[in-house]
């Protein structure tokens, strides 16, 4: 009496088998190793996991594989521009740091927003006075209402999203309001790496 061959009619397509069942190569699975795994040469860094071939990154990275930290992509100092409705005719030129957030990853800090009180008040406030913090992803900025907290200036709240680095640059828009005295100016600034 012959024996079976336990592999007789069994079609493994990306495998081989044994005993009647079926050995897959690597990056295929399933009964007939039909079922490919688009993530099986993908490394992804520990900040992100591979879904169908490309690297899904936590908030705060970037890259191929999500080892940028994006606010590193960020630091430095920038010559701004800031336009404000309250004012719509003259652009304030001025200087701003970008910062690392000692909160999160995912926030950096920039300072000397809204030069307006430096251009009406010389020498009253420092570019730390009136920073900001701000939430950064692949996808943009965004500015979490806040308010200043210095000397003076503790009831003027702000908030705003911007654009994600675009090489050296990047913008925002934003709102600040005296909450105080229920006025609200909007304006848009453009930081160009120096």
């Amino acid at each position: 009496c012959d024996t079976i061959d336990p592999c007789f009619n069994i079609n493994c397509n990306n495998g081989t088998c044994i005993n009647g069942t079926c050995d897959c190569d690597p990056g295929y699975s399933g009964p007939n190793c039909t079922i490919y795994d688009p993530c099986i040469n993908v490394t992804c860094a520990s900040t992100g996991t591979c879904v169908n071939g490309v690297c899904d990154c936590d908030p705060g990275y970037s890259g191929a594989d999500c080892s940028v930290l994006i606010t590193t992509t960020y630091l430095g100092v920038y010559d701004a521009a800031e336009v404000c409705l309250s004012v719509p005719n003259f652009v304030e030129n001025y200087v701003a740091e970008v910062k690392v957030s000692p909160n999160s990853n995912q926030n950096m800090i920039i300072t000397n927003l809204y030069n307006h009180f430096e251009a009406s008040s010389p020498g009253t406030y420092q570019p730390e006075d009136t920073q900001v913090e701000v939430i950064v992803s692949s996808t943009g900025i965004v500015i979490p209402a806040q308010f200043w907290t210095a000397t003076g200036l503790q009831d003027f709240r702000v908030s705003g999203t911007g654009t994600v680095l675009n090489g050296t640059e990047f913008s925002i828009n934003y709102l600040i309001e005296d909450t105080v005295n229920n006025y609200t100016d909007e304006c848009s600034v453009t930081y160009i790496l120096q």
